[in-house]
């Protein structure tokens, strides 16, 4: 099986306050080809993990459409996060890329479902420029140890930062399955 290059940014979400000298705000497209967030229309993404004790599966698949949100394109990106093999929460995201090389993260539509697939909770959903909320850099075209920036803006709903702690290039292994 051909190894697959897998290009590792270690991000702390919560930390770090915003900082506009990332990038613009626009304009934006919805071809997404940052090195460190490619979003390939049709790919699939398979992550495997642990989330609140659980055994999580995460399928992230980018859609082959777009959706124009605040007046820019946006790549659209599907989510399904498994919790002991049960649906527990749907995303849809929608994300563009400046001219500098940043990808912009426009907003989500989530809903979290319980284990008889009812609609429990929409509470993370944002949309830029609805409500006052704001779009932020989910990930810099050049990120570099102790850059930070806001990630979205939705006040009091949607407020994630980062802070890059370290750059590095890695191998995959056959547990994170990437297909076209």
């Amino acid at each position: 099986m051909k190894k697959l290059l897998a290009l590792a940014l270690l991000l702390l979400l919560g930390a770090g306050t915003a900082d506009a000298s990332h990038g613009r705000f626009g304009p934006g497209s919805s071809r997404v080809d940052n090195p460190w967030f490619p979003l390939r229309r049709g790919t699939t993404y398979v992550y495997r993990g642990v989330k609140d004790g659980k055994p999580a599966h995460d399928v992230v698949t980018v859609g082959r459409g777009t959706a124009t949100i605040a007046g820019v394109r946006c790549a659209v990106v599907h989510d399904r996060l498994f919790l002991a093999g049960r649906l527990a929460e749907r995303t849809t995201d929608w994300y563009a890329e400046d001219t500098v090389g940043n990808v912009w993260y426009y907003g989500e539509s989530t809903a979290e479902v319980d284990a008889g697939g009812r609609i429990t909770s929409t509470e993370g959903t944002w949309r830029a420029g609805r409500d006052r909320a704001q779009p932020g850099i989910y990930m810099p075209a050049d990120p570099h140890p102790g850059q930070s920036g806001r990630q979205e803006y939705f006040k009091g709903h949607a407020e994630d930062h980062f802070r890059v702690l370290r750059v590095s290039i890695a191998a995959a292994s056959g547990r994170c399955a990437r297909r076209p």
